[in-house]
């Protein structure tokens, strides 16, 4: 199974600031931690983002996402109803195909050289998981 798209959740009362924080990254350079995350997707080879955001916050993640801003569509959820209602939002997005969800308010670190998100992809590849 290839997973092309990707639903980053980002509309929960505690989750809003957090991916347009200033983190340094283990290269020292100073990026968002939407950044990171947008990073970790587009080098796992995911093509098309979807981030679920309360309204009014369109703006300032495209700013986050620095190179990655042009890839990014936005669905505004307006009464976090939890993951389930967020994910709902993007069910035109999605389309009924595989997708890959992460969460705004985690930054995945990998205890190797390969990504978080291309160890989960590589696994969802595998015949015995579709």
């Amino acid at each position: 199974m290839r997973v092309r798209k990707a639903v980053i959740t980002a509309a929960g009362d505690r989750h809003g600031s957090l991916p347009l924080q200033s983190v340094v990254d283990r290269s020292g350079e100073v990026r968002t931690a939407l950044r990171l995350t947008l990073d970790e997707i587009v080098s796992s080879g995911v093509e098309d983002i979807a981030i679920v955001v309360r309204p009014g916050q369109q703006d300032s993640y495209l700013s986050a996402a620095g190179p990655h801003a042009s890839r990014l569509i936005f669905f505004e959820q307006h009464n976090p109803r939890g993951y389930g209602d967020a994910i709902l939002r993007t069910a035109d997005f999605v389309q009924q195909q595989p997708f890959l969800h992460l969460v705004s308010d985690h930054l995945y670190l990998s205890r190797t050289e390969q990504p978080c998100a291309r160890q989960l992809l590589a696994v969802a590849a595998r015949p015995e998981c579709s």
